[in-house]
């Protein structure tokens, strides 16, 4: 307990009190640097625990829209594919959105990685049936004719690719001519 001197009428009075009790005056306490220092700091290590782990959970619930991954548009020439590759570094739930804007239809295949290798061996394969890759089918779309978005599905960890095939590869047949497509991948 200390004494500290009433604003109004000059006397000593104990600083736990809220009032003085000669003149009735409010009392305040003093607040030290140290304390509003270290309140400070520990506000901001909480909040800094705090904020990713209410975002996490809000974009897990759907209640933030979804963080775009990649997002582009390519010209793809006849028998030829774009591919584009991304690591996972937390579980996710992924959708993907793809407009053929021109140019024949497009085969979509979203792979993981060692799927993608096989993908990858099988269109340099001269003789022989390929064996198709096993991709991710609600993530993928065989004959896109227009526009194809997604439903969210959960995936792990891991390195994934976006494959939009303008090759004989897949069930449709580029006739020598070039495609134009956009693609987005979003994360929640």
């Amino acid at each position: 307990m200390a004494m500290v001197t009433c604003k109004e009428c000059g006397k000593r009075v104990s600083n736990s009190k809220k009032a003085c009790k000669y003149c009735g005056a409010k009392i305040k306490k003093k607040t030290s640097i140290g304390r509003i220092i270290a309140t400070t700091f520990a506000f901001l290590v909480f909040m800094g625990f705090m904020v990713p782990l209410i975002i996490n959970t809000m974009r897990g619930q759907g209640l933030l829209s979804p963080a775009e991954v990649a997002s582009d548009t390519q010209s793809i020439p006849a028998e030829k594919f774009y591919y584009f590759s991304f690591d996972l570094r937390r579980p996710s739930k992924l959708s993907v959105e793809v407009e053929k804007l021109s140019g024949p239809n497009v085969d979509v295949y979203f792979l993981t990685d060692s799927a993608y290798k096989t993908f990858e061996q099988n269109t340099r394969m001269i003789r022989g049936t390929p064996v198709k890759a096993p991709f991710q089918s609600t993530l993928s779309k065989e004959g896109l004719a227009g526009k194809f978005e997604s439903n969210p599905k959960q995936l792990g960890k891991g390195r994934y690719h976006l494959i939009i095939d303008n090759s004989s590869y897949g069930p449709t047949s580029p006739g020598g001519a070039s495609a134009r497509v956009s693609y987005t991948i979003l994360a929640q």
